[in-house]
Parts: C-alpha cells; sequence; structure tokens
C-alpha cells in the first residue's frame, strides 16, 4: 500500500471509529485536550502546540484521541484539510516514517509545504512509540508547521524519552488509571460534590466547607456502602475493562509491559526477573522492603534490582516513596513501592494468593488507591509536592511547594490515632488526615477524620 493510499485508508477509519468512540462516556482528561484545541482554533495570531500523552497500555488514549478527533470534527467543525489521524504501528509497518509522511501530505493533499500552508493544522497522532526516531519526527512536524498543533500519545512512557529538541517546544501530561469518581461517572453511579485535596491540604477549606462537601455526598457514600462499589473498584476498576474480563486482561497487560515495552528499551534486561520483582512488590506489604532483602529474595545482585525498579518506574508500573526527615541525614529505612493501580495490584494477587476479597487485601489495595489518587490529583512528584512515608508512623506525609506538610493514615480498621499524632508532631504539622471507614466526616484536634469513599470522590 502506497502513502496516500494508507493516508485515505487511515482518516476513513477513524472517522468510522469516531463515531462509535462518541457514544463511550468521556474521561476527565478529554476536557483538557479540548480545551487545549478549542484555544488553539480561537486564537487570532499563529501558534505551535506539542501535546504529549504518555501513560500504561490499556488506560484509553486510543479512544480518547478519537473523541477528540470527533469533537473537532463536528464541534468545532475542523475540515478534511486541516484535521488529520495516524496510528503510527501500522505506519511503522508499512515502513512509512514522518518524513515520507510529510512530504506525501504536501505534494498529495495541500499542493504546498506545510510551512506555507497558513490554515489552522491539528495532527493527532496515536502509538507514537511504534515509530523509529519518533522524537525527531515529531520535531521535523512541528518546525514544519506555521500554525500547527500536533498531539501525540504513546502506550509506554520508557519510549516517551526526554529530548532537548522537544522539552522547549511540548506540554506532557501523563494519563493515568482510572480514579475512583471517574470509574461512578462511566457506571453512571450518583458520584455527588467534589472532594478539593490540595485545598484541604493547603488549609484553604474551612470546616463549614468541608462539612457542605460530606453533607452533599453522604446519601452517595451510603448508597456505594450498600452496593459495594469501592471494593469493585479496587478490584476491577483501573482500566477500562469488562469486570468479567478485568483480572485476565490486566494480568496480559503487565506481561506485555515487562515482556514487550521494557525488553525493546534495554536488549540485555532479564524480563523473567523483572516479572519475578513486579510479582515481589505486589505480594509484599504495600510493597515496602529493603534493596538488600528484594536481592536475596529474587537471587539478583543489588545494581540489577536498582536498574529493574528504575525500569519499572519509567515504565509507570511502580512508583517510589521514600522515608520522610525534616533534616538533610538520610532516613535508613526501605523506599515503599506501590504498584500504579489497585487493580494491576488485584490482578497479580489473584494469581499468586488466594481470596483477594479478604479484607486485609482490601485493606492495602486501599492504601495503593489513595496513593494513586494523591499522585493524579497533585501532579508528578516534584514539581510542586513531594509524597514520603514515616517509617514508625503515618503511611504517607505530602509535602507541598508552600512548605506546608500533611501525614495522611489509610485505617484498616479501629481509628487509633497515636502513628498519625506522632507523625504530625514530627512533620511540624498544622493537621493530619485519617482516611477510614468513618461514619461521617468530622474535624477532632488537629486531625481531620474522612471516610475512605469521601477521600476517593477527588
Amino acid at each position: 500500500m502506497n502513502t496516500i493510499d494508507l493516508i485515505a485508508r487511515q482518516q476513513q477509519i477513524a472517522m468510522e471509529k469516531a463515531r462509535e468512540a462518541s457514544k463511550l462516556g468521556k474521561r476527565e482528561y478529554f476536557g483538557y485536550l479540548a480545551d487545549e484545541c478549542r484555544l488553539f482554533l480561537e486564537a487570532k495570531a499563529p501558534e505551535k502546540k506539542l501535546l504529549l500523552v504518555p501513560g500504561l497500555r490499556g488506560i484509553g488514549k486510543t479512544t480518547l484521541l478519537l473523541q477528540l478527533y470527533h469533537y473537532l470534527q463536528n464541534d468545532m467543525k475542523m475540515g478534511s484539510r486541516q484535521l488529520f489521524f495516524f496510528t503510527l504501528d501500522e505506519m511503522s509497518g508499512f515502513e512509512i516514517d514522518m518524513k515520507e509522511l510529510i512530504a506525501t501530505m504536501e505534494r498529495e493533499l495541500t499542493n504546498k509545504p506545510i510551512a506555507m500552508v497558513k490554515e489552522k493544522l491539528v495532527f493527532i497522532l496515536d502509538e507514537i512509540h511504534y515509530a523509529d526516531d519518533w522524537d525527531l519526527g515529531l520535531k521535523l512536524l512541528y518546525d514544519q508547521g506555521h500554525d500547527i498543533l500536533i498531539i501525540a500519545s504513546g502506550s509506554s512512557s520508557l519510549k516517551i524519552k526526554e529530548s532537548a529538541d522537544l522539552a522547549r517546544r511540548r506540554t506532557m501530561k501523563p494519563m493515568y488509571p482510572f480514579q475512583f469518581r471517574e470509574y461512578l461517572e462511566l457506571h453512571k453511579v450518583p458520584s455527588g460534590a467534589h472532594f478539593d485535596l490540595r485545598g484541604t491540604l493547603e488549609g484553604r477549606k474551612t470546616a463549614a466547607q468541608l462539612k457542605k462537601v460530606w453533607d452533599d455526598n453522604r446519601e452517595h457514600v451510603s448508597f456505594i456502602r450498600a452496593h459495594g462499589i469501592l471494593e469493585e473498584y479496587l478490584i476491577y476498576g483501573g482500566f477500562p475493562f469488562r469486570k468479567q474480563d478485568s483480572i485476565s486482561s490486566m494480568q496480559d497487560l503487565i506481561s506485555k509491559i515487562i515482556h514487550k515495552d521494557i525488553e525493546e528499551v534495554m536488549e540485555d534486561v532479564d524480563s523473567f526477573m523483572v516479572e519475578k520483582l513486579v510479582n515481589y512488590l505486589a505480594v509484599s506489604r504495600a510493597g515496602e522492603t529493603s534493596i538488600d532483602n528484594l536481592s536475596r529474595k529474587l537471587g539478583t545482585s543489588k545494581p540489577s534490582v536498582l536498574k529493574y525498579l528504575d525500569l519499572l518506574e519509567k515504565a509507570e508500573l511502580v512508583f517510589s516513596v521514600k522515608p520522610f526527615s525534616r533534616s538533610s541525614v538520610s532516613v535508613r529505612a526501605p523506599t515503599k513501592y506501590y504498584l500504579a493501580s489497585s487493580s494491576l495490584k488485584a490482578a497479580i494477587l489473584d494469581r499468586l494468593v488466594p481470596d483477594i476479597h479478604r479484607s486485609e487485601t482490601i485493606g492495602e489495595l486501599l492504601e495503593t488507591a489513595v496513593f494513586s489518587s494523591i499522585r493524579n490529583n497533585l501532579g508528578t512528584a516534584g514539581v510542586g509536592h513531594r509524597v514520603y512515608y514515616d517509617p514508625e508512623g503515618c503511611d504517607f506525609i505530602v509535602s507541598l511547594e508552600s512548605g506546608v506538610s500533611v501525614p495522611i493514615e489509610v485505617k484498616k480498621g479501629e481509628e487509633d490515632s497515636s502513628q498519625l499524632s506522632a507523625s504530625i508532631k514530627k512533620a511540624g504539622a498544622g493537621m493530619g488526615i485519617m482516611i477510614s471507614s468513618s461514619r461521617e466526616a468530622r474535624s477532632e484536634g488537629k486531625i481531620l477524620y474522612l471516610p475512605k469513599e469521601l477521600f476517593l470522590l477527588m
């Protein structure tokens, strides 16, 4: 198939798939991309934008881009010579690179160099990690454009690597697994009022405001509890798979990340050792263990363990949380590791450990979900905030850019506040948050008690 035929074929397929995708529920990320597109199209002066959308396999990036394509065609009335959708895995299969793609478009579609096209152009590029030298291809298209918006997604964050040339041009906002609120909305379950995590952590929410949020959510929380919806989300809800297929689909997804994505970026990687490492982190309590212990358990060297942990973090399958210290002296405590979603942890446990529905396991899944919610709502760690844990106290200490630190404890059983109180004192914090099965939201002294369902409604 020649290049122009493939271009035409991809546009036709995109139109057909976009119609079907538009009937599905939209994630909150869609609003972010739609706003960026609208601002670009409404701008009077020519401009260039490059938006990178990295994220794990299977979280719905292709569906999202097809919904955006449908929105631009139908709501923003973009024509076929201004809006283009390309799937780079198919392009790569026909050995068509970005340079040839641009040359064919200039010859067959625009009838002039893209640099001379005065109309606004939008390129939606899916699965860019399949293309060789993808970053150079994006740079070429970006530099050629006069008034151009490029939106590019990649299923492997390992491949969406930093580029000195692209860094000055692009905005990169990772797409994460479903949050609890999105899961409720996609399943048409009432989710109530939004819980503002940042405002609460920064102390901008008064007791009266928080009481109103609880009052607005009281009936919704009761409904969620009565139907076991939170437990269902913790086990099955991080990805857009059907419940009956969710566990096996996530197990397959983890295998592809390890045996395909990671193998593609490192030739000498022992992918079976990486899989063994992921399994061990999943069955360990919140992944808390030392490098020495991991090395002994896995039967491999400490440098190899560190290398594989770094790969898993770059792939965004695993995230690390370091111990908290108010001084510059490092704390001699192990790093904790969390999987990107509680449902990924549940999928591994389902294969390795019987009865993932038992209360102890649900408690560990809840802790993972709380960490994921903190990360998703506050953004990339190190850019405005950091998340630690207290080896002798609470599960998390969120340190904001303002210098404010807020300890957070996730309780599976009784609301014993002794550890949280100790962490509040250690961090010099003005408040702490207890997340539990509390019947209502309340404030006592320096501790804000929040029902787990309310906290996850962020």
